[in-house]
């Protein structure tokens, strides 16, 4: 790739728009003005990191996934901690030549943490599920007795109108008695 292409030449090449390339050079730190124009100089070595972070993006990696990816072709010296570590590839032998003990003992620790916060939310779900299913029952059961209260009272209303109603015929029947037994015997004898 040639060097020095100006900010249109190095947009075209990569088939970008202007403003896409100013973007992605901010967000990278890539790009220098040149002393003679005044205009944003691309080299060789920015364009190919301009075309690792076209081709990420188009593999739907986010900006700041890429951003962090890109960041040691950019500056070899800065190395993003656990997560630059956490990217390397397993099966490269520098892998494990560059990881520390240390490194290596924070990364258990985490993969410890996480191992417990997922067993724990495991538990925590398990007893949801338990409580849910008691509420469940206990909601089936307030219904049952709902509906045995509403039969109760329905049962309650018609025996006390059937009792209301024998009260009121044996009331009729005392009064019938009483003036039957004010009359003298021969007008009982003869029903007058």
């Amino acid at each position: 790739m040639p060097d020095g292409l100006t900010a249109p030449k190095a947009a075209h090449v990569l088939h970008i728009s202007a403003a896409t390339l100013k973007d992605w050079s901010a967000r990278l730190g890539i790009g220098q003005r040149s002393s003679s124009t005044g205009a944003w100089v691309y080299t060789g070595d920015d364009l190919k990191v301009l075309q690792s972070f076209q081709s990420l993006r188009e593999d739907g990696h986010g900006l700041d996934t890429i951003t962090r990816k890109l960041r040691p072709l950019i500056d070899p010296e800065v190395v993003d901690d656990a997560s630059a570590i956490a990217d390397r590839p397993i099966n490269d032998r520098s892998t494990y030549d560059e990881t520390t003990s240390s490194e290596l003992t924070l990364i258990r620790q985490e993969m410890v943490r996480v191992t417990d916060l997922a067993r724990e939310n495991a538990q925590a779900a398990h007893q949801i599920g338990d409580l849910e299913a008691t509420v469940r029952h206990l909601q089936f059961q307030l219904s049952e007795r709902e509906e045995q209260l509403k039969q109760s009272q329905g049962a309650i209303s018609r025996e006390a109108r059937e009792l209301e109603e024998t009260r009121r015929r044996l009331t009729e029947t005392q009064d019938r008695l009483v003036q039957m037994a004010d009359r003298p015997w021969w007008r009982k004898l003869f029903g007058s």
